[in-house]
């Protein structure tokens, strides 16, 4: 009897953890938070008179899915938020060079690690700009 129930019990094991979702459950706040940056982009400016960096970098913050930005250039100093999509997993924000110097945008990786453009930021007529290039949403439609 013991050999007939066996196979029974492991297959009902096999397809109890194969119907299961093992993937990790992510939470909308950090226990922890980090003060060191998640993400930093630096371009250093030369100019005759002058040597300026450009300064770029990502904060976590209380909420999962919300990044502090914080921006230096020429002793102008900016801050802002980044929200990445709740996409069931924990959030990978980039930072990448822009097309003019100095600039960047800030975005995160999709679950094939494509880059997903969020926001620019770049310095341009002796003022510094932050504008959004591209806005993302999470629907769960049926």
């Amino acid at each position: 009897m013991k050999k007939k129930i066996l196979p029974v019990a492991i297959a009902f094991t096999a397809i109890v953890f194969a119907a299961c979702d093992n993937k990790p459950v992510v939470t909308t706040e950090r226990e922890t938070v980090s003060t060191e940056p998640v993400k930093t982009y630096q371009e250093i400016v030369k100019s005759e008179e002058t040597t300026d960096t450009f300064n770029v970098a990502l904060y976590e913050t209380k909420y999962t899915f919300k990044y502090l930005i914080k921006i230096n250039f020429k002793g102008i100093e900016a801050t802002d938020s980044l929200r990445i999509p709740n996409l069931g997993y924990e959030p990978q924000p980039e930072i990448k060079q822009g097309e003019v110097s100095p600039s960047c945008i800030i975005g995160f990786l999709d679950d094939k690690k494509q880059f997903m453009e969020g926001n620019e930021v770049l310095f341009k007529d002796n003022q510094l700009l932050y504008h959004p290039l591209k806005s993302y949403d999470v629907s769960d439609e049926k």
